[in-house]
């Protein structure tokens, strides 16, 4: 059964291992086709989709490091391109 990215979530291999700030988690890795992030837009960024209910998505290392800079300002993530 697809979810809203068109992975078919329930045939993926949960076998990558993350250790977060709430202990270890599991993941399936994927690869985005393209991912936008306003005006910032890359293609073919590796990914993973974890087992864990989570109310948003998050914005990995696998995007970041492709920006020139990223930095936290007040209540601000400033991503320079």
């Amino acid at each position: 059964m697809p979810n809203a990215r068109g992975f078919d979530i329930a045939g993926l291999a949960y076998g990558g291992e993350y250790e977060t700030a709430n202990g270890t988690g599991h993941g399936a890795f994927v690869t985005l086709d393209k991912l936008n992030v306003g005006p910032i837009a890359f293609v073919a960024i590796p990914a993973s989709v974890n087992r864990t209910a989570m109310h948003s998505s998050l914005l990995g290392m696998a995007f970041l490091k492709r920006l020139k800079s990223f930095e936290f300002s007040r209540d601000k993530l400033v991503l320079r391109y």
